[in-house]
């Protein structure tokens, strides 16, 4: 009763501020527990195991604040991000909106992100903790950045020692000629930036 309760508040406020609230309850661990996952759920992929194969997305934790109230939710796998290399502040607000009528949300964030260090500083504590699950860190360019294959090899480098893997975001439709990068030449740039910064610090990694 009381987490309906809870959800039913949170639901009440508006988007972003619901989103953050439910980001600041799971970094306290202020969630309900899940039961013990049924081993015929677990699966693997590219050298990864996963307790089951349902994950929270890129784009909820966005700074790697909350990873350990989320997997207390009973995720198999947590993506934090997107993180760029330096902060910055994403689109001007409002940009997150309700849609009522199909019990959903879009937001148009724009990688709003603390930056790689604080991602960094947060997972680096996390590392051997007793907390099973698999995170993976999702990665992007900075809106201001004047080259943007450097910020991929920069964040892969910085992040890939604390991650499960990485994914590359060069897709977000709220970044200014982000997606730019998918095509041809830019697209083969981008992932050789990101695998190389990856091979300078992690012996293992996977890159979307």
């Amino acid at each position: 009763m009381f987490w309906q309760l809870a959800s039913a508040a949170n639901r009440a406020l508006p988007a972003e501020t619901a989103h953050s609230l439910a980001v600041k309850a799971m970094e306290f661990g202020f969630v309900p527990a899940a039961t013990v996952a049924d081993r015929q759920m677990q699966t693997g992929c590219a050298g990864l195991e996963f307790s089951n194969p349902l994950g929270l997305a890129a784009g909820f934790d966005k700074n790697a604040e909350a990873v350990s109230g989320a997997l207390k939710l009973g995720f198999g796998h947590i993506e934090v991000g997107t993180i760029t290399p330096l902060p910055q502040p994403g689109n001007p607000r409002p940009r997150v909106f309700r849609l009522k009528s199909d019990n959903a949300v879009i937001n148009r964030y724009g990688f709003n992100s603390q930056g790689m260090e604080a991602a960094a500083r947060r997972l680096e504590r996390l590392s051997g903790s007793a907390q099973a699950g698999i995170v993976g860190v999702n990665i992007g360019a900075n809106k201001a950045s004047t080259d943007k294959f450097d910020d991929y090899y920069k964040t892969a480098r910085r992040l890939a020692p604390v991650a499960d893997y990485l994914t590359i975001n060069i897709s977000s439709p709220n970044t200014e000629g982000l997606r730019d990068l998918q095509h041809d030449d830019s697209l083969r740039r981008t992932i050789a930036a990101a695998t190389q910064g990856c091979r300078i610090q992690a012996s293992q990694y996977l890159s979307l």
